[in-house]
């Protein structure tokens, strides 16, 4: 199999129970994690619908997803010290290059928000 996208996952980090973001987010979303990691909270999240195709779109539903938030969510999240969205590619050796982009009013909503983006590359997988 050829380089393609894999999926974006959200992680939020802060001194504080995330579990409220949890409940916030409801079915939209997948929470991988939600609890202690080290000496702070870590949630780690992926949007249940998986139909996106691309990590534009997949970022901007999360960032829709993120704005509705309200109450002690909206604090938690406003107050988290980090808040990432992970893309994430499988790497092979086609095509010979591969490239995928992210939109300008996404790197908007994504600024706004106090996130950031992180790029993951794994290798290919075995099968």
């Amino acid at each position: 199999m050829g380089t393609h996208f894999l999926n974006v996952d959200l992680e939020i980090e802060s001194h504080q129970n995330l579990q409220p973001i949890v409940e916030g987010l409801g079915d939209k979303v997948m929470n991988l994690y939600c609890g202690k990691a080290q000496d702070h909270y870590l949630a780690t999240f992926e949007l249940s619908d998986v139909s996106a195709a691309d990590p534009d779109s997949v970022i901007s539903n999360f960032c829709l997803l993120i704005e509705n938030l309200e109450g002690e969510a909206k604090k938690l999240w406003d107050s988290a010290f980090a808040k990432v969205f992970d893309i994430g590619y499988e790497t092979g050796l086609q095509p010979s290059s591969y490239s995928s982009e992210i939109s300008p009013g996404t790197i908007k909503k994504i600024s706004m928000l106090g996130a950031s983006i992180r790029v993951t590359i794994y290798p290919p997988f075995e099968h």
